[in-house]
């Protein structure tokens, strides 16, 4: 992804502690925090679609204004149920610069 992105649509399987899909079905919502290596105090949060919940599989489509710095991007999934809540490995991703802004 470049600095400046938005309306991709990013797709993350979530794992459990054996490796196994995550099974999505009662959860009660799904959010992706993004922050840059740069600043990690500056969290953004997004809610994720479900896209299969017995995959696992659910999706983030970028938003203006998400990616505005070029550098490392972390990038966590919390899964929150009932009665529990599942946050996936940290993700890193590099956001590249523009050539022209």
């Amino acid at each position: 992804m470049k600095q400046g992105d938005f309306g991709i649509k990013l797709f993350f399987t979530l794992l459990d502690e054996n490796n196994t899909p995550l099974t999505l079905a009662g959860a009660t919502s799904v959010k992706l925090y993004m922050a840059m290596a740069s600043d990690m105090d500056d969290v953004i949060e997004g809610e994720c679609a479900i896209e299969d919940e017995n995959k696992g599989l659910v999706s983030y489509i970028v938003q203006e204004g998400d990616l505005t710095q070029d550098g490392f991007l972390y990038m966590e999934v919390e899964v929150n149920f009932d009665s529990q809540k599942f946050i996936s490995a940290t993700i890193k991703d590099r956001i590249e610069r523009r050539i022209k802004q």
